[in-house]
């Protein structure tokens, strides 16, 4: 996956997205993330929603194997040691 993808989410979301600071296109990055760090923003992620969206809270919640864009690879860990938990 390239970068793009986060400009081209962002047009599908309906988000003012500066095109300019993502850069060219050069070819296909992968980011790893650790399957903790993924865990720890899925359980962030449901709390905010229960507290602004119940909608999508309800919609989301049930989802017992989240995955993440194909630009992430997840990779064994636990959460980032740069994280506030």
């Amino acid at each position: 996956m390239r970068f793009w993808a986060v400009h081209e989410e962002s047009e599908r979301r309906g988000y003012a997205f500066d095109r300019s600071k993502v850069g060219r296109a050069r070819g296909e990055a992968r980011i790893d993330v650790t399957e903790g760090q993924l865990e720890h923003e899925w359980r962030h992620l449901m709390a905010k929603l229960r507290a602004r969206s119940q909608k999508d809270y309800a919609r989301w919640n049930d989802l017992a194997d989240p995955r993440p864009h194909p630009m992430f690879r997840t990779v064994r860990g636990p959460i980032e040691p740069w994280e506030k938990t």
